[in-house]
């Protein structure tokens, strides 16, 4: 309950709060690929700034929304996003905390991953090359 009255006032406040969430999620795909908080850092440090990069100064240190997966929990994720954002992150350990078990408020959970591994395993890729290729099409027909 806590986490829905900040994120409504939040909204009162500034009624483009909510555009100006940048959203984090993973989904596994049936290969050898491995999740760790190790690699989560690592894509932190080098896909993500890179990514913000891309933006316009103004939205680079809006709110980074880390659903509770154990893996964005962990302290190196915690304490790289703390350095880097400072009360600019939400997740599970932060100023405001995640909701439990609510993986499903964010649009990468209720829309983005279940679309892209239909799309991915309407071909039944053989190998991680082809697995690669079909995630990359899938990615590419969202609009």
């Amino acid at each position: 309950m806590e986490y829905c009255l900040w994120l409504q006032g939040m909204y009162l406040e500034n009624p483009d709060f909510l555009q100006n969430i940048s959203y984090t999620d993973e989904a596994t795909f049936t290969t050898s690929g491995i999740v760790s908080s190790q690699n989560i850092r690592i894509l932190l440090q080098t896909k993500f700034t890179d990514a913000l990069d891309e933006l316009p100064l103004d939205y680079r240190y809006n709110l980074h929304l880390l659903d509770g997966a154990h893996i964005h929990n962990a302290v190196i994720v915690r304490n790289w996003l703390s350095e880097n954002f400072p009360n600019c992150w939400l997740g599970r350990s932060s100023l405001i905390r995640w909701p439990p078990r609510s993986p499903d408020i964010t649009p990468l959970d209720f829309f983005l991953w279940g679309t892209i591994k239909n799309k991915v395993y309407a071909t039944k890729p053989q190998t991680r090359e082809e697995l690669s290729d079909c995630i990359r099409e899938a990615c590419q027909s969202i609009t």
